[in-house]
């Protein structure tokens, strides 16, 4: 196997890891909250993604997105324009794990994260990182031919659960703490993550043709 077949090799596997990252997220976090977490009900979650920064899953959240970020950070794709996205969202990543939403228990260990400006830069780190997942599936995903529609479908995936996070955060805010429904932020935000990590996944898998997808 010659040296460009090796690095072939490599930026798919590194492309599988990525969606692998993406879509074990939320299913880890869930599964803390199905088996472990004796508070919840049955498929109850937490608040948010980001809210399980305060639970026992914690080094988990903060570990997958520092993994997640810092791969980001290092990736480099065909396009330019494609390797400035994927490093600006690798360093969004690590803000998000960094800086941790804001909180609004009672616990006094984390009193000190209860300050506003913790949650406005994670959380706007946090939509802007979603939004680029999604508009790098849209804009260069999408540009092979071979699995265009399936690329558009998971790109529009990505942007309609960042919409379902973004509006039930809104939602709250004129509600007063009412959420659209139990876990609607958590969902969007799952949604998001297994739709860019379905197609980071099918990036990574290697198909005997001469598309970008080969590259």
């Amino acid at each position: 196997m010659d040296r460009l077949n090796l690095n072939n090799l490599s930026y798919r596997k590194l492309r599988r890891l990525i969606g692998y990252l993406g879509i074990a997220l939320p299913v880890l976090l869930f599964l803390y909250s199905q088996f472990f977490d004796h508070e919840k009900a049955f498929f109850e979650v937490e608040h948010s993604i980001s809210f399980y920064y305060y639970t026992k899953m914690s080094t988990i959240f903060t570990g997958i997105l520092i993994s997640y970020g810092l791969i980001l950070f290092t990736y480099r794709g065909k396009w330019e324009l494609e390797n400035k996205l994927t490093n600006i969202a690798g360093v969004l990543a690590l803000v998000v794990a960094i800086v941790p939403t804001m909180f609004t228990g009672s616990t006094t260990l984390y009193a000190h994260n209860s300050l506003l400006w913790r949650g406005v830069i994670h959380n706007l780190s946090a939509a802007v990182f979603i939004f680029i997942l999604g508009y790098i599936v849209l804009k260069f995903f999408a540009q092979e031919d071979m699995f265009r529609s399936l690329y558009l479908f998971l790109g529009v995936m990505v942007m309609v659960g960042l919409t379902l996070a973004i509006f039930s955060v809104f939602y709250e805010i004129i509600k007063e703490g009412k959420e659209l429904f139990k876990g609607a932020i958590f969902w969007g935000e799952t949604i998001s993550l297994f739709a860019y990590g379905a197609a980071w996944i099918r990036r990574g898998v290697h198909v005997n043709t001469n598309s970008v997808d080969n590259e």
